[in-house]
């Protein structure tokens, strides 16, 4: 039997998707490469399932050449194996024309942030095999634009999304803190990360006009980045902020960080790109006010489904009040909306149209030069 063929790297989502599939559709139709650089992806208690491949080596043409030969389907989940690539482009071309790629965020913005001869080098390899994949696959569709103008792509578009890693049936239970509460000091969470993307520093002048507000700014800067932005940040911070700028530098679990989106009331993420989407659906599941920019794809993509949220790009001409007025009609309206969209029922309906026979007849098989 001809399987569909999965090549991924090892993550929290790689595990959660595959457990996803493995349950929802039948295990002998798939078939999945794990790409492990280290030990810790290589055992049962993230992968119990005897369809699951691990895997050190880069090439994986040449390791796996007859499982992906024999492949109904090919669908690589993130572009970002330069020795596969090269080994498609050179050796197995006509793979390409049953492959279909997931589109990560770091894949859509790969050309923007890395200028390196490297990285050069491998977004040569990235444009030639991009032209010639005929389906690509993403929760915001706004980024297969990008990827459809940037790369003069030909390819069909089909919206699915990746089962949240996170525990949903957790947040769902989660007494909601009252919006409409009483208290004097207003909790923003600035960020997700250390990572220079945040835009912290300006994220901080455009905050500072509230400054002497009852705020209390929680900067999370437990992971990305390097000591010395970090730092950097910190001292910015305090200068603008002082005792009201709060630095996250440990690393929270699962449940410290619902506690602290819970008892939050804003949040703010001024990224000029798609990051941070699974913290924003958080905070909208949690009833949270959100800030994003309205330059960035989940923009107009939470606009599209109803989702009410704010753009970053306001914030300089909006008075305290309107900063931090909330509405629980809205706040509601996107729970309801978010869990929706990213319920396992969604997600399976999505993954079925991928999966079904039938769309390979509209491929795009024209190799474009």
């Amino acid at each position: 039997m001809r399987q569909t063929l999965h090549i991924m790297t090892h993550s929290p989502y790689t595990i959660r998707y595959i457990s996803f599939v493995n349950k929802y559709f039948c295990q002998n139709d798939h078939k999945f490469i794990v790409y492990c650089e280290k030990e810790e992806g290589n055992n049962n208690k993230d992968y119990p399932y005897k369809n699951v491949i691990f895997t050190k080596n880069k090439m994986l043409f040449r390791q796996f050449r007859g499982i992906i030969n024999a492949s109904k389907m090919l669908i690589i989940h993130q572009l970002n194996h330069p020795v596969f690539m090269l080994e498609l482009l050179f050796f197995a071309p006509k793979i390409l024309k049953k492959t279909a790629w997931v589109l990560w965020g770091g894949d859509v913005y790969y050309a923007q942030y890395n200028k390196t001869i490297k990285s050069k080098i491998i977004e040569f390899l990235r444009e030639k095999v991009i032209k010639r994949i005929p389906l690509i696959i993403s929760y915001v569709k706004g980024d297969f634009d990008v990827i459809q103008k940037q790369y003069n792509s030909g390819a069909k578009y089909l919206k699915a999304d990746y089962p949240s890693p996170i525990d949903i049936s957790a947040i769902e239970k989660t007494c909601i803190k009252d919006v409409d509460d009483l208290k004097k000091t207003k909790i923003i969470v600035l960020g997700n990360s250390a990572d220079p993307s945040n835009e912290h520093f300006e994220s901080i002048d455009i905050l500072s006009k509230y400054k002497n507000e009852s705020i209390l700014i929680k900067c999370i800067l437990s992971y990305g980045g390097n000591d010395e932005y970090k730092n950097q940040v910190i001292k910015y911070g305090k200068e603008k902020f002082e005792e009201k700028f709060l630095p996250i530098l440990e690393y929270q679990s699962f449940d410290e960080y619902l506690e602290m989106i819970n008892a939050s009331d804003i949040c703010v993420l001024n990224h000029k790109r798609q990051q941070g989407l699974g913290n924003q659906k958080v905070f909208l599941m949690l009833m949270k006010k959100l800030y994003i920019s309205n330059v960035t794809t989940p923009f107009d993509y939470f606009k599209s489904i109803d989702i009410n949220i704010d753009a970053t790009e306001k914030i300089v001409d909006m008075s305290y009040e309107e900063f931090i007025r909330t509405d629980n009609k809205y706040l509601l309206n996107n729970r309801v909306n978010i869990l929706n969209d990213i319920s396992n029922v969604t997600i399976q309906k999505a993954w079925e149209v991928v999966f079904n026979n039938e769309w390979t007849n509209s491929f795009n098989t024209e190799v474009r030069k």
